[in-house]
């Protein structure tokens, strides 16, 4: 019932747009345009983003941020001087928050496997100055490898936040080899913060850094989406003293950077899951306070 429930609001958003198409975003003057890809100030900073992404990019474009409530919530497990790892960083509408939440003194390291989105990435961070982001083209995973990523059309519309590494065929595949990393070689000594958003390898990413987690114990932020990924995350996540609660957050920001009164998403929602220890858990009950403990079972098949 939740699955059909989810594609009748898509089927709907999908009539909706194509009856009623929006309004174009209204781009601030200093917008500037440049081939395929706009530089745009948006809330937390510059970025570079390409024309034709059609999820996270409009979103910036057209609101000037991308999923500021889970910032917001981030932002009570980070301060100054931390450091914060973002595994699946895409055009960095949360790692250039990240950089101001962690300041000059700090350390952010972005994990983006997508070389065109990687290099949106990295002008946006040189064009805000942030020197403590230190910005890696890889897949994270739980094994050193290389792998052949999707080949993806950069110039055509996409979500390129839905661009998935696993399990791709060899008919689709680019041969630009990138290298797979395992969080754990990174040698942190410290770690306060992990974001993950990896298009069902959350499990692998886990794997690939349970001695970090074992060692540091950071608070982790995961993307939720299927039953099956879920339980596959809480096996990496409870032996070592984990346990999670529903982080749920409208697509669309009434209150948005740019004032934006039209809302192009329709009650899309993202589920992610906060995964903390129970130490961590009773230092941070008050933000904890409106959020319902996690279960995979409340996950569609």
């Amino acid at each position: 019932m939740i699955v059909l429930a989810r594609q009748a609001r898509r089927l709907a958003g999908k009539v909706k747009r194509t009856l009623f198409p929006p309004p174009p975003a209204l781009l601030p003057p200093t917008t500037l345009h440049t081939g395929a890809v706009d530089v745009i100030e948006t809330r937390h900073g510059w970025m570079l983003i390409p024309r034709s992404d059609t999820t996270i990019g409009e979103s910036l474009r057209r609101y000037g941020e991308w999923a500021e409530s889970e910032i917001a919530l981030m932002g009570n497990f980070v301060g100054p001087g931390g450091t914060i790892l973002e595994v699946g960083a895409n055009l960095g509408a949360h790692t250039l928050a990240f950089a101001k939440m962690v300041g000059r003194e700090g350390r952010v390291i972005a994990v983006e496997p997508q070389r065109y989105i990687h290099a949106c990435l990295s002008g946006s961070v040189a064009a805000n100055g942030h020197t403590q982001v230190l910005i890696l083209n890889a897949l994270a995973g739980d094994r050193t490898d290389h792998v052949l990523p999707p080949l993806v059309d950069y110039a055509a519309a996409g979500n390129f936040g839905a661009v998935h590494f696993r399990d791709v065929q060899s008919t689709t595949r680019s041969f630009e080899a990138i290298p797979m990393i395992c969080a754990d070689d990174l040698a942190l000594d410290r770690l306060d913060l992990v974001k993950i958003d990896a298009e069902g390898m959350e499990a692998e990413v886990l794997r690939g850094m349970a001695g970090t987690l074992e060692r540091l114990h950071p608070a982790l932020f995961v993307e939720a989406t299927t039953r099956g990924r879920a339980e596959a995350v809480e096996a990496v996540l409870h032996p070592l003293g984990y346990r999670g609660w529903t982080a749920k957050a409208m697509a669309y920001n009434p209150d948005n950077f740019r004032g934006d009164r039209y809302n192009i998403f329709g009650a899309s929602t993202e589920t992610n899951v906060l995964y903390l220890t129970e130490d961590q858990a009773a230092r941070h009950a008050a933000a904890l306070a409106d959020m319902p403990p996690f279960s995979p079972s409340d996950m569609p098949l």
